[in-house]
């Protein structure tokens, strides 16, 4: 069981999170919504009608997580979106405008590109491993904040067979539109200390200017019924009665499940 208390905003209409939100970013007064620094998942899901699907609709998953390397105790938000199996090209799709959307606000982004499936995980759309003929029942994308491809979570290619790598650099190449590194703790360092990188030091964590920014991306696809999950965790008792919103989507518990999904195997 988790330690540390936990509260939980579970399936809140988008509308009443963003009137709770203007209000925390408006009033100077303490409470609408916890300070930032407690955030630790966010979950947007809706039903989802691109052009891809042809008029149907299926449910989409966007997860906003975060995690810190063991080794240099770096803390990098990330996004995964989430959908169905049968979904690859409009997912790819979605992915592609999320990447430009950050671009334009100026937050660095990288996709996690598989060592056997490529940029979307469980879909034999464009897989690195090109034996790879079936979708798995639920597919996703991984796009990172960060700057450099020789961040753990993203250089993954001492992971691909030998046969593969250059199908691998391709891939990397066309979505990063740089090519794929090893990890290396000590050039990072070594840039550092020569001041020759221009990548921010602190640890990007999730914020509200980041959900704000999700939340409008999705609401610029066509999607209804949007609605928000959130964890903190760390709270005080007196933290969960403050917030501007329905009790009824308001949990706090001393201790308790702080995770959406305990493994990404949970998604595929």
């Amino acid at each position: 069981m988790p330690t540390g208390a936990t509260l939980r905003i579970d399936e809140c209409p988008i509308e009443d999170f963003l009137t709770s939100l203007d209000q925390h970013e408006k009033d100077v007064r303490p409470g609408y919504l916890p300070r930032p620094v407690f955030l630790k998942e966010v979950k947007l899901e809706g039903l989802w009608s691109p052009p891809e699907l042809q008029g149907e609709e299926e449910r989409l998953t966007v997860y906003l997580l975060q995690e810190t390397d063991a080794i240099s105790q770096r803390t990098e938000a990330f996004v995964l979106l989430h959908g169905a199996s049968g979904t690859a090209s409009a997912l790819r799709a979605l992915a592609l405008r999320w990447k430009s959307a950050l671009d334009r606000v100026r937050i660095p982004s990288l996709f996690r590109i598989d060592p056997k499936y490529g940029l979307v995980y469980g879909s034999a759309l464009e897989p690195v491993d090109t034996t790879l003929k079936w979708d798995r029942p639920g597919i996703y994308v991984t796009l990172y904040v960060a700057t450099t491809a020789s961040s753990p979570s993203i250089a993954l290619l001492e992971y691909v067979p030998m046969d593969d790598r250059a199908r691998y650099t391709e891939i990397f190449q066309k979505y990063n539109r740089v090519p794929p590194e090893k990890p290396s703790l000590l050039k990072n360092t070594w840039k550092i200390l020569k001041r020759k990188t221009a990548e921010p030091q602190a640890s990007r964590r999730l914020d509200y200017k980041f959900v704000r920014h999700s939340v409008k991306g999705l609401q610029r696809e066509p999607i209804k019924e949007v609605k928000i999950s959130m964890i903190y965790k760390d709270l005080d008792p007196s933290d969960a009665q403050k917030i501007l919103l329905d009790p009824g989507y308001v949990l706090y518990a001393p201790s308790g499940q702080d995770r959406f999904f305990a493994s990404l195997g949970e998604l595929a």
